[in-house]
């Protein structure tokens, strides 16, 4: 995993390409490299907008998807873009998708260990993850009491690893 993590963090600070084709050049960087195995990634980049907005571009290579935390709008599961996994051989272009977050949004990331069980569906787990995130009592501006709340809401059992990242994107207006 280490490995797959610094060829990933290398070819998108050299190349500075979109998340889709990080990952594209990612996945056919394997082989060659003779690094084995499969993994999921998810990358997001997220950049200001002059109207106070931020786009957010994405790409997803079996990962769980981004839930999406908005002010007066039900919380989303990000999951139009749902590629294979990085490493099963196959060629493949990789897609993305884009979208406009209004500022004050918060973007919450996250790994199986949060929402998979033995006893139920990734289906059921990401049902409850959205509903929990839908009555949060957390401010969106706090990503750690969200983090925390989200925590405690959805990992019921000590099956497997947890790890998330929660990401408030401000206001960037000057008042």
């Amino acid at each position: 995993m280490s490995a797959l993590r610094n060829l990933l963090r290398g070819i998108s600070v050299v190349t500075d390409a979109p998340p889709s084709r990080v990952l594209q050049s990612v996945d056919e960087s394997l082989q060659p490299l003779a690094i084995d195995g499969t993994a999921t990634a998810l990358m997001a980049l997220v950049q200001p907008r002059a109207d106070d907005s931020w786009t957010l571009r994405w790409s997803n290579a079996g990962h769980m998807p981004m839930l999406l935390l908005t002010e007066h709008v039900e919380p989303e599961l990000l999951s139009d873009i749902h590629g294979p996994l990085l490493g099963t051989g196959y060629r493949l272009i990789r897609t993305e998708s884009e979208r406009i977050v209004p500022a004050g949004s918060t973007l919450v990331l996250y790994t199986d260990g949060l929402v998979e069980t033995r006893e139920e569906t990734i289906d059921t787990g990401l049902t409850r993850l959205r509903r929990s995130a839908i009555s949060l009592s957390a401010r969106l501006d706090d990503p750690e009491a969200i983090a925390d709340e989200l925590l405690a809401r959805n990992r019921s059992s000590g099956e497997d690893d947890t790890a998330m990242l929660v990401c408030h994107l401000p206001s960037l207006a000057r008042g």
